[in-house]
């Protein structure tokens, strides 16, 4: 064989279609082991006002007002504002902090159909997780999204804004829906 003619390997290269549908599986798989591991390290980490605190009295004060905001917005009794520090931790990496979502990748929130057609089904999303086809807005989307590891009241405050953000004209969620759709497991 000469050094011109191809392999047989070189002569059977994948399609671009099959190409991006291997990169969005990798997004997919991506998604389903960081974003669960980032929520878990920011809710286990240590307090950042205190960590701030105990560095170098020379360095800015921007950390701590920018920790101190996070911190006083999670504590926050307006479920708008905990749920809006609550995305901006768990959801935005995907969903993107204005809901527009990734095309081809993850769906929007932003004016979602989907979303706002069940708001009960979106509970069921964020407690369990959705793998499969999911039709957004018109547009199908092939991924995947893990379980957020949230608390009841956390899961409610996170769900009111995102239904409430960005223009949707959604319900509030209450930690006792949360709770009920809990305990009843996923949906087969």
């Amino acid at each position: 064989m000469s050094s011109r003619d191809p392999s047989p390997i070189a002569q059977r290269r994948t399609p671009l279609i099959a190409r991006l549908a291997y990169g969005q599986l990798a997004l997919a798989a991506l998604a389903f082991v960081a974003v669960p591991a980032l929520a878990l390290k920011k809710a286990y980490s240590p307090d950042p006002v205190v960590v701030a605190n105990s560095t170098d009295e020379s360095d800015s004060d921007e950390g701590d007002t920018a920790a101190a905001s996070t911190d006083g917005a999670l504590a926050s009794a307006d479920p708008i504002v905990r749920g809006e520090a609550l995305f901006g931790q768990s959801c935005a990496a995907c969903h993107q902090p204005t809901g527009t979502g990734i095309p081809g990748a993850f769906p929007p929130l932003a004016g979602s159909d989907y979303l706002l057609a069940d708001p009960e089904r979106a509970v069921g999303v964020v407690l369990h997780g959705l793998v499969g086809p999911v039709t957004v807005n018109g547009v199908a989307y092939e991924s995947a999204m893990p379980p957020m590891p949230l608390e009841d009241a956390d899961v409610a405050a996170v769900l009111t804004y995102v239904l409430q953000a960005w223009g949707n004209q959604g319900p509030a969620v209450s930690a006792d829906t949360v709770a009920r759709i809990r305990a009843a497991g996923p949906k087969s």
